[in-house]
């Protein structure tokens, strides 16, 4: 346990370190958390991580939002990406699960080449039910830490 809170807190510094010069402002990180979490990704995806393993491929799943076409209307749907035959994969997977449209990338998506599909986190910045739940904890009072 004392071993995962240490590496725990050094990927909190990492990641602390790596996204500070674009916090300086209001709005400064827009379109510009892409870059940064892929060096992030390539540093901490350990380099000798045994995908042909039982444990990895068994165990290890990366949910995402695929873009899926075949039915005319073009709709994100839950996938989960769990197998990967090369460290490119995992460090995909992982990439195309925290991309946030505009918020992280300026595109939508990531191709992920194991499901052979664009994805992403799913979540979406503009979404109208966003801006309705967050109406609704502050007229409610919800979102005050002192009631809680």
């Amino acid at each position: 346990p004392s071993a995962v809170r240490k590496r725990a807190q050094e990927v909190f510094r990492l990641v602390e370190e790596r996204c500070a010069p674009l916090v300086g402002w209001p709005l400064g990180f827009l379109a510009r958390l892409g870059p940064v979490l892929d060096g992030i990704a390539q540093e901490l995806v350990p380099s000798n991580v045994d995908l042909d393993g039982w444990a990895v491929n068994s165990r290890l799943r990366v949910g995402v939002r695929r873009l899926a076409t075949s039915s005319g209307l073009p709709a994100l749907v839950p996938d989960v990406v769990s197998k990967f035959e090369k460290r490119s994969d995992l460090e995909e997977a992982v990439l195309a699960s925290s991309t946030v449209w505009l918020i992280v990338r300026l595109l939508p998506w990531r191709y992920v080449p194991s499901k052979a599909a664009f994805c992403s986190d799913g979540v979406n910045p503009f979404s109208f039910y966003c801006f309705v739940d967050y109406a609704r904890q502050v007229f409610s009072k919800l979102s005050r830490s002192e009631e809680r």
